[in-house]
C-alpha cells in the first residue's frame, strides 16, 4: 500500500508471556539518543552502523509527537523561546514551531517524520536529512556523524539499494531473540495471551464489576471440543464456569463478593453462523442454537399466554 520492499517472514515464532512498558527501556533507541548511543545499542543486538542507518529509514512513515522533538524547536541550548536546533531547516523549525505552539496542553499534537513524502514508503527520509528536515535529533544527527553519513548519502542517491538492504536488515530483526524450548507460547490470537483473562479479571474487580465476558473464539482456540460442548449445551457449563470464575475472584479479593453473590459470565461473538434478532426468527430455527441479541440459547415453540 505505501509502496516499500517486500521482505520474508520466518514463521513460527513464539510470543513472550509477558509485555512490559519497563522492557522497553534501554532496548529501543529514543528520539534525543547521540550516534555513539545509537551504535552501541545496536551494537549489543549485532547490528553494524549500516543496519542502524537503514533500519532508521523506516521512519520514513509514522509520525512523532512534538514532545518527542520540543526541545530541538523551543528554546534550544537553553536559548530563546523561539531559538532551534542550527542543524534543522529554519522554514521547517518555523512550521514546526506553528504546528506544536500547544503541544504542552494537547500532547496528541504530532507531525510527520517525512514532512515531503509522508504516505509514501521510499528514501525520501535520507534525502529530508541532507536538507535539515529531520524531525528527531537522533535522526539528524545520523547526517553529520562521519560514521553514518556515508551511508545516508548511499540511501538518499539510491532507492534500491535502501530497499534491498533494508529488506536483509528486517528478516535479521525477525530472528532477533527467538525463544525456544519452552520460553514463550504460541498464540492463535496475538492479542490475547497467558494471564489475559487474569487481567480481566483483575479489572473486573477494580472496577466493582460482576460480570465477565469470555471470547467464543478463545474457548474454540483453547479446547474445540469444550466449544462444541458449549454449544450444544450452554446451560449444563455456564454456571460451572461462572462457579469457578467466582472461586477465582475469591482468591483475588476476599471481599470482592458478598455472601451468596457470583460472578456472571458473558460470551462475545457467534455460536455457529446464527446471529439474529427476535423479530428474525422463523419456524426452521426450532431445535437450533442461536444467538439472539447477545443471548446464547436453544429456539424453542412458545406460545402467548391467553
Amino acid at each position: 500500500m505505501l509502496g516499500g520492499p517486500f521482505y520474508r517472514v520466518r514463521l513460527g515464532r513464539k510470543d513472550a508471556l509477558t509485555s512490559t512498558t519497563g522492557s522497553i527501556t534501554g532496548n529501543l533507541p529514543s528520539p534525543n539518543m547521540t550516534v555513539d548511543q545509537l551504535i552501541s545499542l545496536f551494537a549489543r543486538r549485532h547490528f553494524t552502523v549500516q543496519e542502524l542507518v537503514v533500519l532508521s529509514g523506516a521512519h520514513t512513515v509514522g509520525f512523532s509527537h512534538c514532545s518527542q522533538f520540543a526541545s530541538r524547536i523551543f528554546g534550544y541550548d537553553g536559548g530563546a523561546r523561539d531559538a532551534h536546533d542550527p542543524a534543522m531547516n529554519p522554514r521547517f523549525a518555523q512550521a514546526l514551531q506553528k504546528a506544536c505552539a500547544d503541544y504542552v496542553k494537547n500532547p496528541t499534537i504530532a507531525a510527520f517524520n517525512d514532512v515531503m513524502t509522508p504516505g509514501k514508503f521510499d528514501n525520501m527520509y535520507y534525502q529530508n536529512l541532507l536538507q535539515g528536515l529531520g524531525l528527531l535529533a537522533s535522526d539528524q544527527a545520523l547526517a553529520a556523524d562521519p560514521r553514518t553519513k556515508p551511508f545516508v548519502q548511499l540511501y538518499a542517491a539510491n532507492q534500491t539499494a535502501f530497499f534491498n538492504d533494508f529488506s536483509r536488515a528486517m528478516e535479521k530483526v525477525s530472528v532477533l531473540g527467538v525463544k525456544a524450548g519452552r520460553k514463550g507460547e504460541v498464540r492463535r490470537r496475538c492479542d490475547v495471551g497467558k494471564g489475559f483473562y487474569m487481567k480481566s479479571i483483575r479489572d473486573m474487580i477494580q472496577g466493582k464489576r460482576r460480570r465477565l465476558i469470555v471470547g467464543v473464539d478463545d474457548i474454540r482456540n483453547y479446547s474445540l471440543d469444550l466449544a462444541r460442548r458449549l454449544i450444544l449445551s450452554p446451560a449444563e457449563y455456564i454456571l460451572p464456569i461462572s462457579d469457578a470464575l467466582t472461586e477465582v475472584t475469591r482468591n483475588v479479593d476476599p471481599k470482592y463478593l458478598k455472601e451468596g453473590e457470583r460472578v456472571l459470565v458473558g460470551f462475545s461473538g457467534q455460536f455457529g453462523s446464527r446471529k439474529i434478532t427476535p423479530r428474525d426468527l422463523i419456524s426452521s430455527f426450532i431445535g437450533s442454537m442461536v444467538c439472539v441479541e447477545g443471548i446464547v440459547t436453544k429456539c424453542t415453540l412458545t406460545c402467548a399466554l391467553s
